[in-house]
């Protein structure tokens, strides 16, 4: 009894430190993925006056945002700083009209969101958050999906589209994926530094079990294949 409870404390301690450590790994090359975030956070505070001035910074965090999932589903186990530069940049060049729309679509919201908080226009300020979050958490299932190399095969309007209709019925995922999108406005807004250096890493790779949660990326190309 005391062997099988001693076996089960060991196994547990040596996943806990495992899961820990792959943590760490990732939130270091979340780290180094937004470098130029973390250089102009030191004379700019991210704010609704000074958005403009992060747009190329945050184009490279969506970008963070897909090569962590494909580094993560690259291997279980964690993988060199190498060969995670390696899928960046087979990520960007794959997918940097994504990565475009978003920030463009990141930035609009913003804007909207400024517009109508000046105005006091609070009636369409809700509607117009809840959204952009609901946007911005299909936006996980288009990353996820273009991270396949049978995405290549798949137009970008296609991409968006079946994004909306998976978030749509996926309904608990997608609630979920919107608060780690306010838990991430909410920390680059008051706590940006803290984001980029200690929780974004673990945010994303919630995010990714998240989606995996209920969404499998074999079996959505499965069923396009015999569409």
């Amino acid at each position: 009894m005391f062997n099988k409870n001693y076996d089960f404390i060991t196994d547990w301690t040596v996943s806990a430190v495992q899961f820990v450590y792959r943590l760490l790994v990732h939130n270091t090359y979340f780290i180094l993925s937004n470098s130029l975030f973390l250089v102009l956070l030191f004379f700019f505070r991210l704010n609704m006056n000074n958005f403009i001035f992060f747009i190329v910074p945050i184009l490279f965090l969506v970008v963070s945002f897909s090569a962590q999932f494909k580094a993560i589903d690259y291997s279980k186990d964690t993988i060199s700083i190498r060969r995670y530069f390696s899928l960046y940049k087979g990520v960007i060049k794959n997918n940097w009209q994504i990565f475009l729309f978003y920030t463009l679509l990141i930035y609009l919201i913003a804007l909207d969101i400024r517009i109508l908080f000046v105005a006091n226009l609070t009636v369409i300020l809700y509607p117009l958050i809840i959204t952009g979050c609901f946007l911005l958490s299909s936006m996980f299932f288009v990353l996820l999906i273009s991270i396949d190399e049978r995405a290549k095969e798949i137009s970008f309007k296609k991409k968006l589209v079946w994004s909306l209709l998976i978030s749509y019925r996926l309904p608990s995922v997608t609630l979920l994926n919107a608060f780690y999108v306010l838990a991430t406005i909410f920390c680059l807004q008051n706590f940006s530094l803290a984001y980029l250096c200690f929780f974004g890493g673990a945010i994303n790779y919630y995010v990714w079990l998240n989606l995996n949660r209920r969404f499998s990326v074999e079996l959505f190309y499965e069923q396009i294949r015999d569409l």
